[in-house]
């Protein structure tokens, strides 16, 4: 009685001051995979960046394919199209040339930055987006040169705004997309502004119709730069997510069912170490020893391979996980990380699967004539993740470990095939087959415990 006190407060220690260190280990592990996270996702920008500059050369190669179709074709033999009036094609030819150029230049920094693994400035990202919008302005401007000013604000490149504001959401970026808009709205007022100035004062309000298009050009960037900031942070949350559900795989093994993994996300269950009841099940191989030493590690191999598939495949469907490897054999829990009341009915149900499919496999596999052992044991264990910031294990640490692996050794005392203690009964339906084995003296226990064993499927 005097030793309770003291191991309840040994262990609220160690558990506190596990809890710590873990905390400081995930805030660590995240703000590592955050850094990495980002420096590779801003490199990534950079290559949708460049898919940008491209469709924007391709969006030049247009406009100059239009222009000869309506130079050459559409407006043929006509001396007073819009083309032909000062020198009009050439300063616009000249423009295209001009910004031609300028993708070239972009792409080519673009790639620069993407070699060295560095992110393009922001100033200069911000001088980018204003400069291109620049091309359908000064279009629109020549244009007012040369036909009706109406004409001219309602010409095509006053649509291919839009484009670049489309564009602008390959950025990821919500504030270069409603900057775009901005600078968009900005050059189109400037030339409403500009060309209101030679315009009688009758017309003055057939301009508000344009002023109010300047608004919508704010609202798409507005919208533009909306999908673009949702668009990243899906990205950001499924990666969370995923990584999330790494982290769960790698603490309790590759043998983990996708379905615990889904039950351990939705639960948001936390991993500290916390004291749980749980259902201990060890299993071995009988005779392996003997087997390996007359075959190849590769044959070896490929049949432990055969073997733990379906049993791994029993203890996941019976809400059983598998904490530990042991060569030959493994533990089991039921009970942690999840709980569902029904720990050792699970544990058992897991058992008899395993029998029956034991039996199936020594039929297929009658070189590899296979018998195993089991014990089973009940009771409260302190779980959850033990180790250091480079490696961590989830684990199940008590004297109910202990005392499942004795029970599963004495199978080779009784010439059994699963041995169960008392408190692993009393949580079983009547109906069970048990037979007693009597009170037993356990290694480490200091009093006897009460045995039975239940037949397992006839190998």
């Amino acid at each position: 009685m005097t030793e309770k006190p003291s191991f309840r407060i040994f262990n609220e220690d160690f558990r506190s001051k596990h809890r710590e260190h873990h905390k400081r280990f995930f805030h660590s592990f995240q703000n590592r995979f955050k850094k990495e996270f980002n420096e590779n996702f801003n490199l990534e920008i950079l290559k949708s960046e460049r898919l940008r500059s491209v469709l924007i050369l391709l969006v030049l190669v247009f406009i100059v394919i239009l222009i000869l179709l309506n130079k050459f074709y559409f407006m043929k033999g006509n001396s007073d199209d819009v083309m032909g009036k000062g020198d009009i094609l050439f300063k616009i030819s000249l423009t295209l040339g001009f910004f031609f150029l300028y993708e070239c230049i972009v792409i080519s920094l673009l790639y620069h930055f993407y070699k060295k693994k560095k992110t393009l400035p922001y100033p200069a990202r911000l001088m980018n987006a204003g400069a291109e919008v620049l091309l359908p302005s000064l279009i629109i401007y020549f244009f007012s040169g040369g036909m009706e000013i109406r004409d001219a604000l309602n010409s095509p490149p006053t649509y291919g705004y839009f484009i670049f504001i489309i564009l602008s959401t390959l950025r990821l970026d919500f504030f270069l997309s409603v900057y775009t808009g901005f600078m968009v709205a900005l050059q189109y007022s400037i030339i409403l502004y500009t060309i209101k100035q030679s315009m009688p004062v009758a017309t003055e309000y057939d301009f508000l119709m344009y002023y109010e298009k300047a608004l919508i050009y704010i609202l798409a960037g507005f919208f533009a730069g909306m999908v673009g900031y949702q668009t990243k942070k899906i990205i950001l949350k499924t990666l969370d997510l995923v990584e999330e559900k790494n982290e769960i795989t790698k603490i309790f093994g590759a043998h983990v069912s996708p379905e615990v993994v889904n039950k351990l996300l939705e639960s948001n269950l936390s991993l500290d170490s916390e004291t749980k009841y749980v259902c201990i099940l060890f299993l071995d191989i009988r005779n392996f020893t003997r087997f390996s030493e007359s075959r190849s590690p590769e044959e070896v191999v490929r049949y432990l391979n055969l073997v733990f598939n379906f049993m791994i495949e029993k203890i996941n469907q019976n809400n059983g996980i598998i904490n530990k490897f042991l060569g030959d054999g493994f533990m089991a829990v039921f009970g942690a990380p999840l709980g569902d009341g029904k720990e050792c009915r699970n544990a058992i149900q897991a058992v008899k699967e395993i029998f029956k499919e034991l039996k199936q496999f020594n039929l297929e596999y009658p070189q590899f004539k296979t018998k195993i052992g089991v014990g089973i044991h009940s009771g409260e264990a302190v779980t959850g993740n033990i180790g250091s910031e480079l490696r961590k294990e989830y684990t199940i640490i008590g004297d109910v470990v202990n005392t499942a692996s004795r029970l599963e050794q004495l199978n080779k005392k009784f010439e059994s095939e699963i041995i169960l203690s008392e408190s692993v009964k009393n949580k079983l339906e009547s109906e069970e087959d048990f037979h007693s084995l009597g009170e037993i003296e356990i290694r480490g226990k200091v009093q006897p415990m009460k045995i039975f064993t239940i037949p397992g499927e006839p190998a």
